[in-house]
């Protein structure tokens, strides 16, 4: 009872990428709008209201980590691979969100590549996920701290671990069926 939505944004290769990666530029509406649409191509209405699994990699990562801001009650779980927003709007290179006690709530893991600890290209999606963890946990959000030891900017095996997280995830925090509301229910 599940979908899954893989968008993908392209860009020129000198193009920023914040220019999708911060949904507060466009790829949210286009995200939202793309759920409208499978929902009606489908037949499948629901499919434009239910809740979330929002998993990224590095770009994608730091685009779910302001999702996650932005709709937090739609949001079951979050896998940031390589990637999060939190050390730029940290520093000031992006506006800093508002972050709602409910983004709090939502199941996190940040997933970096051991070896990018310490690269020259690829050490702040390390130290980015380590701030972020320490910073969310310090006001008791469910977020842990899992890097892959294999890998480096690549996704590698990373899905050995998101998979059985996001099932326990979505066992736990799914309403029930036939909940018309959509309401998520908390981890225990």
């Amino acid at each position: 009872n599940c979908g899954l939505l893989g968008p993908s944004y392209h860009q020129e290769d000198k193009q920023n990428c914040r220019l999708w990666c911060d949904p507060r530029n466009g790829s949210e509406a286009t995200f939202l709008r793309s759920l409208d649409d499978l929902a009606k191509k489908c037949g499948r209405p629901e499919v434009a209201r239910v809740p979330w699994c929002l998993w990224g990699h590095s770009g994608g990562a730091f685009w779910a980590s302001l999702m996650q801001t932005r709709h937090p009650e739609r949001i079951v779980a979050l896998w940031f691979r390589s990637g999060t927003a939190f050390s730029a709007w940290e520093k000031g290179d992006i506006p800093k969100p508002e972050i709602p006690e409910a983004a709090y709530s939502i199941p996190a893991m940040c997933n970096p590549g051991g070896k990018e600890n310490g690269d020259p290209r690829f050490s702040g999606a390390w130290t980015g996920a380590i701030a972020m963890f320490k910073a969310y946990r310090s006001k008791n959000a469910l977020i842990g701290f899992a890097p892959d030891p294999r890998t480096a900017h690549e996704c590698g095996d990373s899905r050995y671990l998101a998979i059985p997280f996001f099932d326990a995830c979505l066992a736990q925090r799914l309403p029930d069926p036939g909940d018309a509301s959509q309401t998520l229910k908390p981890m225990d």
